[in-house]
């Protein structure tokens, strides 16, 4: 019987933390909080990882090694830019959770803005870095480009794999 009561009271607080209901996580237990909080995080790198399976599975299907190369390429580089973006948005967390924490709503949300300023000029200021930053966008994932050949390996594979994309 405490079997069945613990598998109920986890869904329960699964579908709460998938709901996104507003929560007090200053009072109660660490553990709830916890599992409350990491549930949406879990879901959105399961839903990242089977759109990279979807997509090198639609992209296999030109039969062309380049293309799915490209992806494989691309889904490494995106992973460098979600962890930056995660590494700066848990910083601005946890100065709001401070605030919301001391009860103090308003400077929670002044310090919500001034988390954002910075956010939007590494935003804006992305694209230059990767204008003048390395020839080639898999440079930075320890990938070669060397002989003739391979300089045009990205815009081949790119294209082969646009293609599949558009109507």
């Amino acid at each position: 019987m405490g079997y069945i009561k613990r598998i109920s009271y986890f869904i329960q607080l699964f579908k709460k933390a998938v709901k996104g209901e507003e929560e007090n996580f200053t009072e109660g237990s660490i553990n709830r909080a916890i599992f409350l909080l990491s549930v949406p995080a879990i879901l959105e790198m399961m839903g990242e990882a089977v759109f990279a399976v979807v997509d090198m599975i639609f992209v296999s299907r030109l039969n062309n090694s380049d293309a799915v190369a490209v992806i494989g390429l691309t889904e490494s580089m995106l992973a460098l830019v979600y962890s930056l973006a995660w590494g700066v948005s848990m910083g601005a967390t946890a100065i709001v959770a401070r605030r919301v924490g001391e009860k103090d709503t308003e400077g929670a949300a002044v310090a919500g803005r001034r988390a954002a300023v910075p956010d939007t000029d590494g935003a804006a200021l992305l694209p230059i870095g990767g204008r003048v930053g390395p020839r080639h966008p898999r440079v930075p994932v320890g990938s070669q480009c060397g002989d003739r050949r391979d300089r045009g390996f990205i815009s081949s594979g790119s294209r082969r794999a646009l293609r599949i994309q558009q109507p």
